[in-house]
């Protein structure tokens, strides 16, 4: 009778365990968000600390919040913080995952930011499918990254039908957004002729758009134009200054050419110290051409003299 009250009340004991399992598990979700208090303070703290640039605070307040399902805003200023590195180390697969986490909830830049990791295979293999579907959500919903990231697609032929004409139609949608560079873009289609008919006024109106927001590549472009003289009367004058403008936002070209510029007395008065500082600035960033030339002023040389012509020597990037 005795070992029968014993494995009585172990049945029991491991029925009540097994409730308890259970019912945790059950309740696990309603359970943490109960754990976590006032998850409106919480994420108003939150809030203001990654606001105020305090990335590391603003990481470890995020992150409980970021478990609850529900929370796609955190979620997506936690990838954000991971992919940027801001407050901690950069950990673009785990940025990945908050970005999907958020963009299943339709947070339309979770979305974008997700569809823009698959096109480069940031954090992740890369995978022009996933990217399209991401995008073509955001897309939709008017979000400028990701038009200007469909451009990309179709405009390289990357997953999609390489098609220059639906490319020119996402970027144009993403330049009335105001993306600057969508409208840089949209010049070089004209420029290269691209889905339209080659246009060189048509290409430095939309440079010019884009510069006037701060576009280094579109400045690099505008002095190439007028470096080459196409749209514009040529003036090596004018294509230093747009490069100086450029390369002050460490454009890597436009210091290279710039450097050239200094170099040879084109366009600027000829200063060996100044053309210097740039092939430096530019091989900092790792440009070829910048740091066999730096190599060759280092050593003292001699370069034969350059005539009156200049021209850029970096072809046409975007």
């Amino acid at each position: 009778m005795k070992k029968q009250r014993i494995l009585l009340v172990g049945i029991i004991s491991v029925g009540v365990i097994a409730l308890l399992i259970l019912f945790g598990w059950l309740f696990r979700k309603p359970l943490y968000r109960l754990s976590l208090g006032d998850i409106d303070a919480r994420y108003r703290s939150a809030m203001l600390a990654y606001q105020e640039h305090r990335y590391a605070d603003a990481r470890k307040e995020l992150a409980p919040l970021a478990r609850l399902d529900t929370a796609k805003c955190a979620q997506f200023l936690l990838g954000d913080l991971l992919y940027r590195g801001e407050g901690g180390p950069a950990d673009l697969p785990e940025a990945l995952n908050l970005f999907l986490m958020a963009a299943r909830q339709e947070h339309v830049d979770a979305q974008a930011n997700a569809g823009f990791m698959y096109t480069y295979g940031l954090g992740t293999r890369q995978d022009f499918g996933e990217a399209m579907d991401w995008l073509y959500r955001a897309a939709l919903r008017g979000n400028p990254k990701a038009q200007l990231g469909m451009g990309n697609l179709y405009k390289n032929g990357w997953g999609p039908v390489r098609n220059e004409q639906a490319a020119l139609n996402w970027y144009r949608r993403a330049a009335a957004h105001g993306n600057s560079d969508a409208m840089n873009n949209i010049g070089y289609m004209y420029r290269n002729g691209l889905g339209v008919p080659r246009n060189y006024e048509e290409a430095l109106f939309w440079f010019q758009k884009a510069a006037n927001l701060g576009n280094s590549s579109a400045q690099y472009n505008i002095g190439n134009l007028y470096c080459w003289g196409k749209g514009v009367d040529k003036d090596i004058v004018q294509g230093a200054r747009w490069m100086l403008k450029s390369a002050l936002q460490e454009n890597a070209p436009a210091q290279y050419n710039l450097a050239r510029m200094y170099q040879w007395g084109k366009g600027v008065e000829k200063n060996q110290e100044e053309a210097m500082k740039w092939y430096r600035r530019a091989a900092a960033q790792g440009h070829e051409k910048a740091m066999l030339a730096l190599a060759r002023l280092e050593k003292n040389e001699t370069i034969e003299e350059r005539d009156s012509t200049f021209m850029p020597d970096e072809g046409w990037p975007e």
